[in-house]
Protein backbone atom coordinates (compact mmCIF):
# COMPACT_ATOMS: atom_id res chain seq x y z
CA UNK A 1 0.00 0.00 0.00
CA UNK A 2 1.26 3.50 -1.36
CA UNK A 3 -1.57 5.82 0.13
CA UNK A 4 -2.84 6.78 3.19
CA UNK A 5 -4.48 3.31 4.75
CA UNK A 6 -8.25 4.07 5.37
CA UNK A 7 -10.68 2.33 7.25
CA UNK A 8 -14.46 2.85 8.33
CA UNK A 9 -17.34 0.92 9.09
CA UNK A 10 -20.50 1.66 7.59
CA UNK A 11 -24.63 0.81 7.70
CA UNK A 12 -25.97 1.34 4.46
CA UNK A 13 -30.15 1.30 4.82
CA UNK A 14 -32.48 1.24 1.83
CA UNK A 15 -33.51 -1.07 -0.63
CA UNK A 16 -30.24 -2.95 -0.17
CA UNK A 17 -31.31 -6.40 0.15
CA UNK A 18 -31.98 -9.42 -2.15
CA UNK A 19 -30.69 -7.60 -5.12
CA UNK A 20 -27.15 -8.57 -5.45
CA UNK A 21 -25.93 -5.51 -3.75
CA UNK A 22 -23.38 -7.59 -1.83
CA UNK A 23 -21.70 -8.97 -4.54
CA UNK A 24 -21.82 -6.12 -6.58
CA UNK A 25 -20.12 -3.59 -3.67
CA UNK A 26 -17.36 -6.75 -3.52
CA UNK A 27 -16.57 -6.45 -7.45
CA UNK A 28 -16.21 -2.88 -7.20
CA UNK A 29 -14.13 -3.61 -3.79
CA UNK A 30 -11.68 -5.81 -5.66
CA UNK A 31 -11.27 -3.90 -8.68
CA UNK A 32 -10.15 -1.22 -6.72
CA UNK A 33 -8.05 -2.81 -4.40
CA UNK A 34 -10.16 -2.35 -1.05
CA UNK A 35 -10.32 -5.47 1.66
CA UNK A 36 -12.97 -5.91 4.21
CA UNK A 37 -16.66 -7.60 4.38
CA UNK A 38 -20.31 -6.96 4.22
CA UNK A 39 -23.41 -8.66 5.26
CA UNK A 40 -26.68 -8.08 5.43
CA UNK A 41 -28.13 -7.17 8.92
CA UNK A 42 -31.78 -8.70 10.33
CA UNK A 43 -33.10 -5.10 9.76
CA UNK A 44 -32.82 -4.87 6.05
CA UNK A 45 -29.98 -3.05 6.14
CA UNK A 46 -26.57 -3.81 4.85
CA UNK A 47 -22.91 -3.82 7.56
CA UNK A 48 -19.17 -3.82 5.91
CA UNK A 49 -15.96 -2.48 6.52
CA UNK A 50 -13.76 -1.17 3.88
CA UNK A 51 -10.13 -0.72 4.25
CA UNK A 52 -7.71 0.32 1.87
CA UNK A 53 -5.35 3.52 0.51
CA UNK A 54 -7.86 6.48 1.58
CA UNK A 55 -8.47 7.18 -2.01
CA UNK A 56 -9.81 3.85 -3.12
CA UNK A 57 -12.33 3.86 -0.04
CA UNK A 58 -13.49 7.13 -0.90
CA UNK A 59 -14.20 6.17 -4.85
CA UNK A 60 -15.82 3.04 -3.62
CA UNK A 61 -17.96 4.67 -0.73
CA UNK A 62 -19.61 7.29 -3.78
CA UNK A 63 -20.78 4.09 -5.91
CA UNK A 64 -22.02 2.21 -2.46
CA UNK A 65 -24.01 5.56 -1.94
CA UNK A 66 -25.64 4.58 -5.25
CA UNK A 67 -25.61 1.17 -5.56
CA UNK A 68 -26.36 -1.27 -8.33
CA UNK A 69 -29.29 -0.46 -10.71
CA UNK A 70 -32.49 -2.28 -8.63
CA UNK A 71 -31.15 -0.56 -5.28
CA UNK A 72 -32.60 2.54 -3.83
CA UNK A 73 -30.15 3.84 -0.63
CA UNK A 74 -31.47 6.33 1.51
CA UNK A 75 -28.83 6.41 3.82
CA UNK A 76 -24.80 5.39 4.61
CA UNK A 77 -24.00 5.93 8.21
CA UNK A 78 -20.32 6.40 8.31
CA UNK A 79 -17.80 5.80 11.25
CA UNK A 80 -14.02 5.63 10.83
CA UNK A 81 -12.47 2.65 12.75
CA UNK A 82 -8.61 1.46 13.21
CA UNK A 83 -6.98 0.07 9.94
CA UNK A 84 -6.17 -3.55 10.43
CA UNK A 85 -3.52 -5.41 8.69
CA UNK A 86 -4.87 -8.56 9.07
CA UNK A 87 -8.14 -8.35 6.69
CA UNK A 88 -6.12 -8.96 3.45
CA UNK A 89 -9.24 -10.11 1.26
CA UNK A 90 -12.86 -8.68 0.47
CA UNK A 91 -15.30 -11.16 1.64
CA UNK A 92 -19.17 -11.38 1.80
CA UNK A 93 -20.38 -12.94 4.93
CA UNK A 94 -23.54 -14.91 4.56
Amino acid sequence: MNGVPYAIHIIVSGSVQGIGYRKWVKRHAQELGVVGWITNRDDGTVEAVLQGEMQQVEVLMRAVRNGPFLANVTAVDLLEISFDPNIVDFIVIQ
